[in-house]
């Protein structure tokens, strides 16, 4: 074989390679009608769309933080490719997908603090720790093994969160310890990342 077969086969090999990655896995979770869960067309073309990136490249779209920048990255594909990551068994990749998509999770939670910057509303602070916490549960077991209650967040991140908070119990009074919730959402953080079995060095921000 010559040079130039040599270099048409390389690019043929690529070429398979991403029509490979391009296949978007299927949810299993199923509807009480039988029906499988399906992610939204878009999310879908997406998802094909961003695994022909490279790595360094999918990271820098999905750090990406205004939802209306036509490059942002919904969390629904971000969940995708943290849960397909399970198959590269590398901590390193994950845990870059991890610390975004966690740093996500936080913003959208309320925060614990009061309007006027200065009490904290334990009620917002229970549940903001229990919905962090669960999510990472979550996470940590469709790690393990296939959880297909995960699937949700694939079809509807911001719904699926919300239904966290439904189910989360709460407290009614406020501490005024402003610094308090920062603790504890550090706690809740390397909590969840010996759950998710990480390393304990370079922290990421919250």
């Amino acid at each position: 074989m010559n040079q130039v077969e040599g270099v048409a086969d390389a690019g043929q090999e690529a070429d398979a390679q991403r029509m490979r990655q391009a296949v978007v896995t299927p949810l299993r979770k199923r509807r009480l009608s039988g029906e499988l869960y399906k992610r939204d067309q878009r999310v879908e073309a997406l998802i094909a769309e961003l695994a022909a990136l490279s790595r360094d490249e999918l990271i820098a779209r999905v750090a990406i933080r205004k939802r209306s920048d036509p490059a942002y990255v919904p969390s629904e594909c971000l969940v995708y490719f943290i849960r397909t990551s399970r198959r590269d068994n590398n901590e390193m990749w994950f845990e870059r997908l991890y610390r975004i998509l966690i740093e996500r999770v936080m913003r959208s939670l309320s925060r614990a603090e009061s309007p006027d910057g200065k009490t904290e509303s334990l009620t917002r602070g229970v549940v903001r720790d229990k919905v962090f916490g669960r999510f990472v549960e979550l996470l940590s077991a469709d790690r393990a093994a296939y959880v297909d209650k995960v699937d949700y967040f694939e079809v509807r991140f911001d719904g699926a969160l919300a239904s966290l908070r439904r189910d989360a119990p709460g407290a009614t009074r406020t501490v005024p310890d402003r610094s308090n919730m920062t603790r504890k959402a550090v706690s809740c953080h390397r909590r969840s990342r010996r759950l998710l079995g990480l390393t304990t060095r370079s922290p990421c921000r919250i």
